[in-house]
């Protein structure tokens, strides 16, 4: 249990430490080009881009209002931030999961988690246009840890035996039910030489 815990622990440093080293930006050009084209396919004259102001990485939204060209900015980590509980989690199921039901695991979780990151970014195009727009935005803004956590406790529904590979602990041989048993109860007790008379082969007259 402690070994298992240091594990994810470990794994959440490890993410936590390449995020703020440089995945956060490769991580936000996905999602602005995922953005990006999907706007494009629409047709529409909003765009997001990627920029840097005062050594902090933002996002720069383009919007027409009225015909008119207009900008404002996104700041990251309030979008991106909750992907280091995502990304943790999928690097931790491998230790307890085949690896088969891992990678679904991670294209199922982390496809879903993109996708409502994209939608999010979707809707600052319309932010200053529509309502209903701006009623998602303002759901979703600090919704995000939420969506993780959810994604989850669905991980944990959709593969029963997860938790109790996490927090079982290691069988012990020689236990009754326990690996080792049925091989120590195959085995006969060895006898002991008798103290009357010598061991080996008996040989009579």
């Amino acid at each position: 249990m402690i070994k298992k815990a240091a594990i994810l622990i470990g794994l959440s440093l490890a993410v936590t430490a390449l995020w703020f080293g440089g995945l956060h930006i490769l991580y936000a050009r996905l999602l602005t080009f995922l953005a990006n084209s999907l706007l494009g396919a629409a047709g529409s004259e909003g765009g997001i881009a990627l920029i840097q102001d005062d050594g902090e990485w933002l996002f720069r939204v383009r919007v027409v209002i009225g015909g008119r060209l207009g900008y404002f900015n996104q700041r990251l980590q309030t979008l991106l931030l909750p992907s280091v509980m995502m990304l943790s989690w999928q690097a931790f199921t491998p230790w307890f999961m085949t690896r088969r039901r891992a990678l679904a695991s991670a294209g199922i979780n982390l496809g879903l988690f993109v996708l409502a990151q994209v939608i999010f970014l979707l809707l600052l195009t319309g932010f200053h246009t529509s309502d209903t727009a701006r009623f998602f935005y303002n759901l979703l803004m600090d919704s995000f840890y939420i969506l993780a956590l959810l994604l989850i406790i669905l991980d944990n529904i959709r593969n029963p035996g997860l938790l109790t590979a996490m927090f079982s602990r290691p069988a012990t041989p020689g236990k009754t039910g326990q690996p080792g048993a049925s091989a120590a109860a195959g085995r006969a007790p060895r006898r002991k030489p008798s103290k009357n008379k010598p061991a080996g082969k008996t040989f009579t007259k």
